[in-house]
């Protein structure tokens, strides 16, 4: 079984149920992500989840992983500014 994804420029497709990459340089618009601590944390946990069928990628990895990353930094954010919000507020009164 071969699946080609939306992505066809990056190279990335299935053979079978592993999955391949024809261009390990293909850029993907989270590549500021990478150096982030959780990028290897959710890689690895995709990886694991994907090993032991309990997801299908339909989408490259880097795809995934960067999204996960930045829906979370953007989220831890608005999760601080909004305590230090609140502890402003409570301490005025």
């Amino acid at each position: 079984m071969i699946r080609r994804t939306t992505r066809e420029s990056c190279g990335f497709w299935w053979i079978g149920e592993e999955r391949k990459t024809g261009d390990a340089g293909c850029k993907h618009p989270y590549v500021e992500y990478e150096a982030d601590p959780l990028w290897p944390l959710l890689e690895q946990g995709i990886g694991d989840l994907v090993r032991n069928q309990d997801l299908v990628e339909q989408e490259d990895r880097n795809y995934i992983v960067g999204y996960l990353c930045k829906a979370i930094t953007k989220g831890t954010k608005s999760a601080k500014e909004r305590l230090s919000r609140e502890a402003r507020q409570a301490a005025k009164k």
